[in-house]
This record gives C-alpha cells, structure tokens and sequence, in this order.
C-alpha cells in the first residue's frame, strides 16, 4: 500500500517524471499479489523484482540529481534560538 500512495504521489508531482511514477504503479499492482498465494503469488512476486528494481534506479537517478535539501533548510544557532536559561539552583 505504501508503494501504491507513494507512486501516485509521484504521479502527480512536478519533480519525478512519469515513467518513474509508472514503473512504481507497475511494482505496486505486482507487490499487491500475497507470495504465498501459491503458484500465482509465486508468479507475481518473481515479476515484482524487474519494476521494482527499475523505479528504485529511476527515483535514485533523480534524488542524486538533485540539490541537497540541506541547502534550504536552516538549522538554529545558539545565535537564532533561545534556550531555556537555567536558574541557579
């Protein structure tokens, strides 16, 4: 279920392309299959592996690619954020 929401999430967003989103809509319809529904869950989990692996290279591919998020993230200083002042005991 997680890898459902999270490739329409991608589907919708302006940062992932659609083949990536696609690749993960892919993965999820497979991974839904329980392994253990015998043959069939066999089937759908070995197929599983090649979507899977490809919207794993894809979404790695445009992480790397972009900036750190770091960059426009601000941690506080002892200059920008007040600590609570210890009174002395």
């Amino acid at each position: 279920m997680t890898l459902l929401a999270l490739a329409v999430l991608m589907y919708r967003s302006q940062v992932f392309s659609r083949p990536t989103a696609v690749w993960g809509l892919v993965a999820a319809a497979l991974v839904a299959v329980p392994s253990n529904f015998g043959t069939v869950g066999l089937a759908f989990a070995l197929a599983s592996l090649v979507p899977s692996a490809v919207f794993a290279v894809l979404v790695a591919r445009r992480l790397f690619a972009s900036p750190p998020l770091l960059v426009h993230l601000t941690m506080p200083t002892a200059a920008t954020h007040r600590f609570p002042s210890k009174q002395p005991a």
